[in-house]
C-alpha cells in the first residue's frame, strides 16, 4: 500500500518552531507568575496567623490575670471569713449534727458557714430560735457547697456577666429554702416576717457566707405567701 505524504515546505517548518518556542516561553511566563503569586498568598496567610497567634497569646494574658485577680480576691475574703468565725467569739457551742455555735459580743450578722453558725450575743439572746433554724436551713441544704462551685466557675468565667447574674439569682433561692426550712419547724410566719423586717438593715460583706439577711427582704417575704 503505497501512502504519499505531503511534502512539508521549509517556511512551514520555520513557522511551526517559532509557534513552538513561543508557546514554551509562554508556559514558563505563566508558570513563574504563578510561583510569585502563591509565594505572596503564602506570606499574606502567614502573616494573618501570625496576627491571630498574637492576639491569642495576649487574650490568654488577660484571662490569666483576670483568673489570678478572681482568685486572690476570693482567697482574701475567705480568710477575712474565717477570721470572722473563728476570731472574737465569747463563746462557742456544738450541736447535734456537727453544728458549731460562734457567739460573739460584736455585732456581727448572722450568717453560716459549712458547719459553723456566726451569731451575735444580742440576736443569741432576742431570735436565737428563728435566727439557728434559719442557718440550720442553709447547713442541711449543703448551700455551702453551692458556694464553692460557684466560685470555681467565677474562676473560669470571670469576664462572663451571667456568672455574676446566676449569682445573685442563687443566693436569693437559698435564702428562699432557708425560709422554708424555718417555716416548716413551725414557726409562725407573722412573726417570722417581722423579724425580717427588723434584721432589714443590709446584707452580709463575707461572699461565702450564707447571711440572714442577705436577700432582699421584700423578695423573700413574697416567696413566703407563693404557693408551693
Amino acid at each position: 500500500c503505497n501512502i504519499s505524504l505531503p511534502v512539508v515546505s521549509e517556511p512551514a517548518m520555520q513557522a511551526f518552531e517559532h509557534q513552538k518556542e513561543a508557546i514554551e516561553t509562554l508556559f514558563i511566563m505563566h508558570s513563574a507568575s504563578q510561583a510569585e503569586n502563591a509565594q505572596q498568598i503564602q506570606a499574606a496567610v502567614s502573616e494573618e496567623q501570625s496576627t491571630f497567634d498574637l492576639a491569642l497569646y495576649w487574650v490568654a494574658i488577660v484571662n490569666l490575670i483576670g483568673i489570678a485577680f478572681m482568685f486572690l480576691l476570693r482567697l482574701w475574703q475567705f480568710i477575712n471569713m474565717e477570721r470572722l468565725i473563728r476570731c472574737g467569739a465569747i463563746w462557742k457551742d456544738k450541736e447535734d449534727g456537727g453544728i458549731t455555735i460562734y457567739c460573739h459580743a460584736d455585732n456581727v450578722k448572722p450568717c453560716s458557714w459549712m458547719h459553723s453558725i456566726v451569731i451575735s450575743e444580742q440576736d443569741y439572746a432576742n431570735h436565737r430560735h428563728e435566727i439557728l433554724l434559719h442557718e440550720k436551713g442553709h447547713i442541711l441544704h449543703h448551700h455551702s457547697l453551692d458556694i464553692l462551685l460557684l466560685t470555681f466557675v467565677q474562676l473560669t468565667q470571670w469576664w462572663n456577666p451571667f456568672i455574676y447574674m446566676l449569682s445573685t439569682s442563687l443566693r436569693d433561692v437559698h435564702e428562699y429554702e432557708a425560709d422554708n426550712y424555718v417555716l416548716r419547724q413551725g414557726v409562725s410566719l407573722h412573726e417570722y416576717q417581722s423579724l425580717l423586717l427588723k434584721t432589714a438593715v443590709g446584707s452580709s460583706s463575707y461572699a461565702f457566707a450564707n447571711s440572714f439577711n442577705h436577700s432582699l427582704t421584700k423578695k423573700r417575704i413574697t416567696m413566703m405567701k407563693e404557693q408551693k
